[in-house]
């Protein structure tokens, strides 16, 4: 969490600073509180192992899909922030 915090300060404006900053505290802690709720049917289900694969199945894919598409995000997110 710090260096995402030293990250993001650095790539966002000072304006918009204390918005991303509080989206990623807000996205963190959202994310803590639940995934226990959304991953619990799916572990009583097919087991923790395969849940693990899934999710990490899943989030390679975005990762693919993020480097594959980086200059156009890239271009989105700095004509946004102006």
């Amino acid at each position: 969490m710090p260096n995402m915090t030293v990250w993001l300060s650095a790539a966002v404006p000072e304006a918009m600073r204390g918005r991303a900053l509080g989206g990623l505290s807000t996205a963190m802690f959202l994310g803590q509180f639940l995934s226990p709720i959304v991953t619990q049917p799916f572990t009583k289900i097919v087991g923790l192992g395969a849940v693990y694969a899934i999710v990490g199945g899943f989030l390679t894919i975005v990762a693919i899909g993020f480097a594959v598409f980086k200059t156009q995000i890239r271009s989105l997110t700095r004509s946004s922030a102006i």
